[in-house]
């Protein structure tokens, strides 16, 4: 079927907010999708973002195909090594003997790594001033930490 024939009398209709991704709990099997550098709002590459895809739900609400994302900043006191330690337990060696460059070019060898995930929602009561946020106004934010697999309680079923 042809582009033209595709679209032909077809009706755009309005999209509808289904209310977005509930906040999930419990243990994932996560598959590296994409580390690449990401630029802030003046186009300048500050940080590395990771973008780990769900593959298998170990235990708690089901999450398969679900993503998680995490920012690495450049400057930040420990988030670089943060990277490393994420990247080391999920068996993944980066370059970091030469520069930046080769460093960013390994990270082609995060593609494809499994490793597993422990998530949870966490609701702040303050905002980043220290003042108090009101209970109706408290949005529940999605974390997660990188694991070793050892330490997630899996259920009776092949890996993904």
């Amino acid at each position: 079927m042809s582009f033209i024939d595709q679209l032909k009398g077809y009706q755009p209709i309005v999209n509808e907010d289904k209310g977005g991704f509930e906040v999930i709990k419990g243990d994932y099997g996560v598959e590296v999708t994409a580390l690449a550098p990401k630029a802030n709002k003046e186009g300048e590459f500050d940080r590395y973002q990771l973008e780990l895809t769900i593959r298998e739900t170990i235990k708690g609400a089901e999450g398969v195909d679900r993503k998680f994302w995490r920012s690495y900043y450049k400057d930040g006191d420990n988030s670089l090594k943060e990277l490393m330690n994420d990247m080391f337990t999920m068996n993944v060696n980066l370059d970091t003997a030469t520069d930046e460059q080769s460093f960013e070019n390994s990270f082609i060898a995060a593609i494809g790594a499994k490793g597993t995930v422990r998530a949870w929602g966490w609701t702040p009561d303050k905002d980043r001033e220290g003042n108090a946020i009101p209970i109706d106004e408290r949005t529940t934010r999605q974390m997660f930490k990188i694991v070793n697999p050892a330490k997630a309680k899996k259920q009776e079923k092949a890996p993904f």
